[in-house]
C-alpha cells in the first residue's frame, strides 16, 4: 500500500505542472468525483491539434496509454500512440492519422512478447490494410486486404 501510495504521489507531482487538466474515470471512462469508483487517472496537456494524454491505471499508477488524441468522443488518435498492459508491459503500439492507423502496428502478449504484427498502408487515397499473420506462424502468403 505504501509502495502504491508513492508511485501515485511522484507520478502526480512530476505530472502537476505538466498537466492542465487530470480527470479521474470509472472502468467504462466516465468522470467520477468519488475516488472509490475510480479505475483511471488522465493526465492531459493541450497541443495544438488535441490534448497529449496518459492514462494510468488507478490506484497504482502504471502507465495505461500515452499519445495524442483529437477528440474524445469519439475517441481519435493521432501519432504515435502505445496503450500498456497492467504490469507495464507494452499492449500495443502504433501511428496514427485522424483517428486511423497508419504504418506497423504491434501487439503484445502481457509477457511482452510480439503477439501480432500488422501493416497499414494508404494506397490511391483509399485506405488498404494489409494484415499479416500472427508473428512466429505460417502464414503462407495470405493476407487480408481491405480497401476503406
Amino acid at each position: 500500500m505504501k509502495y502504491r501510495l508513492t508511485v501515485l504521489l511522484w507520478v502526480v507531482v512530476n505530472f502537476s505542472s505538466w498537466a492542465q487538466d487530470t480527470l479521474y474515470l470509472n472502468q467504462s471512462w466516465q468522470e467520477v468525483k468519488v475516488f472509490e469508483d475510480t479505475t483511471y487517472m488522465r493526465l492531459m496537456k493541450k497541443t495544438s491539434k488535441g490534448w497529449y494524454v496518459n492514462d494510468f491505471y488507478y490506484p497504482n499508477g502504471v502507465l495505461q496509454m500515452e499519445g495524442e488524441v483529437l477528440s474524445f468522443n469519439p475517441l481519435i488518435l493521432e501519432g504515435y500512440c502505445v496503450y500498456y498492459h497492467r504490469n507495464g508491459n507494452k499492449e500495443k503500439e502504433g501511428e496514427y492519422n485522424e483517428g486511423r492507423p497508419l504504418g506497423v502496428h504491434k501487439e503484445y502478449y502481457s509477457s511482452g512478447q510480439i503477439k501480432s504484427e500488422i501493416e497499414y498502408i494508404v494506397a490511391f487515397r483509399k485506405r488498404l490494410n494489409i494484415q499479416k499473420g500472427p508473428v512466429g506462424q505460417e502464414s503462407k502468403g495470405l493476407f487480408t486486404y481491405t480497401l476503406k
